[in-house]
């Protein structure tokens, strides 16, 4: 699984969502989280599924401009966090699949429930979900097309 969000213009807090994905039963929320997005959570960006993956945000980030953050989990590449195409931190330990996506509740700003204290504030220019682990390649390429889009003229 890949997910990657295009952003600018994030307000600098403690503890904030970007993404969440929660299971649903009818009109309920279940806890059952299968992926969730911090930036930051505890002066870290932060991806949750069943295994954690985070690293302290870099002090040069500048969250207010336009940045492109991805999540990649694989069964067989583990899990890792890229900033703007770049590697930033990696687990290269074998981890469980994320399971089918369908079905749930996509939050975007906050967590499960809406979880008001947490509410990230800034713009999403994209969110992509892909069903597969993305290669170093093809998100490096993705990186480009949105600065290309999306970037300062």
């Amino acid at each position: 699984m890949t997910v990657e969000i295009v952003f600018s213009d994030a307000q600098p807090k403690t503890k904030t969502y970007i993404i969440s994905f929660y299971d649903s039963e009818g009109d309920k929320v279940t806890v059952n989280r299968r992926f969730t997005s911090h930036l930051p959570w505890d002066n870290s960006i932060f991806f949750d599924t069943s295994e954690r993956i985070s690293k302290s945000v870099p002090q040069d980030l500048d969250i207010t401009k336009l940045h492109t953050i991805t999540y990649r989990k694989s069964t067989t590449l583990g899990q890792a966090i890229y900033i703007d195409g770049e590697l930033f931190v990696e687990d290269k330990e074998k981890k469980a699949a994320v399971g089918k996506i369908a079905g749930g509740n996509l939050a975007s700003g906050s967590g499960a429930e809406n979880a008001d204290g947490y509410r990230w504030t800034g713009n999403i220019y994209s969110l992509r979900v892909y069903n597969r682990a993305l290669s170093d390649e093809e998100i490096e390429f993705n990186y480009k097309i949105d600065q290309n889009r999306f970037g300062e003229e």
